[in-house]
């Protein structure tokens, strides 16, 4: 998590798009970070959000691709993510700082495609196909992090944190089945 950097309020925005020029329905993916960040005497804060939508990967004759790289890690398909991240600083005396940092995100799947295993391996490639059922699955996460750091003991740095951290996944499948992860 990035931390301010200056006493004057910094603002940065990001937005992206990309999308299959060949087939371009349903592939776009479209992004949008903002942050806000400053230095005001002995506080400092460093605040962000994350939009994103990921479309649909095709081949390069317009069927849907296999994706591998999947952000939510349970499917091939649509999926929307939202992040926030943050880190709140204050400093304690000459030498110390007691900073809070704080994650947490969902990753949502819009459209679940899967392999209808009738492929052949090295002869004839398996298709995907759309299972609804998997449109519900998801990912949630959160991180907090409370931390002492203080570069003036005997010479020497010391840092103390305190970590905690949650992932929790939900997975639909074809069959009726769900899928729980934590």
């Amino acid at each position: 998590t990035p931390r301010a950097e200056s006493e004057q309020l910094t603002l940065k925005t990001r937005v992206g798009t990309s999308f299959n020029t060949s087939k371009p329905d349903g592939t776009f993916q479209s992004s949008l970070y903002q942050s806000a960040s400053q230095i005001r005497g002995d506080f400092d804060y460093h605040v962000a959000i994350a939009l994103r939508k990921d479309g649909l990967l095709r081949d390069p004759d317009g069927a849907p691709a296999l994706d591998f790289s999947s952000p939510v890690l349970l499917s091939m398909g649509k999926e929307s993510l939202y992040d926030f991240d943050s880190s709140l600083g204050y400093k304690v005396g000459r030498t110390g700082t007691m900073r809070l940092t704080a994650t947490a995100g969902l990753a949502q799947v819009d459209e679940r495609y899967e392999s209808d295993d009738l492929g052949t391996y090295r002869a004839v490639n398996s298709s995907l196909v759309r299972r609804p059922a998997g449109d519900r699955n998801l990912r949630r996460h959160h991180t907090l992090n409370l931390s002492y750091e203080n570069t003036d003991v005997a010479g020497s740095a010391v840092k103390l944190e305190a970590v905690a951290s949650r992932v929790h996944a939900l997975q639909y499948t074809s069959a009726g089945a769900v899928i729980q992860r934590d």
